[in-house]
């Protein structure tokens, strides 16, 4: 059981009241410390983030205080951890299931396997690392431009035939609308066409922004 300490720091005791986890642990008020399967994720808010910990029943931190989200395990104990490095996939026992750290981690539904991002490529592998699918999007749209300004009422608008933008997580990429062929990589945000033949885009996290032109060549930059 946890147990709350003058200096706002929490310990674990045993049925016997036996110290397990000395008083190291910050408290994090409406956060339940309870130990499932084993192990308990804990949690404090410093500098404008969670910093994230586990520690096991026999007192040991087994993940350490650099992580900024733990999730809970799914059915099988399988969790995603992640930082400002990446993210990591670990099993039940808290091993890493794959050594190196990917951008994103998300475990599909049904627990088919492991949707995983890198280089803004998404794919879906399974435990053992092996692809299932080597580039899985997840929605698109369709561009259009404008045709005619109305100072009174709704402006006119014709899509654009050849080319769609694909979702990879939050980012974005252009795609052949006939083809399938990835025109960009999925690095970019909030396309929107500024002429029939243009296209404007926001580059990754800057505010800077970019002018493509249909075939994913920046024109303006």
């Amino acid at each position: 059981g946890a147990v709350l300490g003058e200096d706002d720091r929490i310990s674990f005791i045993d049925k016997d009241n036996k110290l397990v986890i000395g008083y190291e642990i910050p408290y994090e008020k409406g956060f339940d410390y309870i130990f499932k399967n084993g192990y308990c994720v804990v949690k404090f808010w410093e500098d404008g983030r969670y910093r994230c910990a586990v520690y096991g029943k026999d007192g040991r931190r087994v993940l350490d205080w650099n992580y900024t989200r733990i999730d809970d395990a799914n059915t099988d104990g399988y969790r995603v951890v992640t930082n400002e490095d990446g993210a990591w996939l670990y099993d039940r026992n808290f091993n890493k299931v794959f050594e190196d750290a990917y951008d994103d981690i998300y475990i599909a539904d049904g627990n088919e396997g492991v949707y995983v991002t890198k280089d803004h490529v998404k794919k879906l592998v399974d435990y053992e690392g092996k692809v299932l699918e080597p580039f899985v999007i997840d929605d698109t749209y369709n561009l259009k431009y404008m045709t005619t300004y109305h100072s009174e009422g709704e402006d006119d608008f014709a899509l654009v035939p050849e080319v769609v933008v694909y979702q990879v997580n939050k980012w974005e990429g252009l795609m052949d609308a006939r083809t399938g062929k990835i025109l960009t990589p999925a690095k970019y945000w909030r396309f929107e066409m500024i002429s029939e033949d243009l296209i404007s885009a926001q580059l990754g996290y800057s505010d800077e922004e970019v002018v493509l032109d249909k075939r994913g060549h920046i024109v303006k930059q």
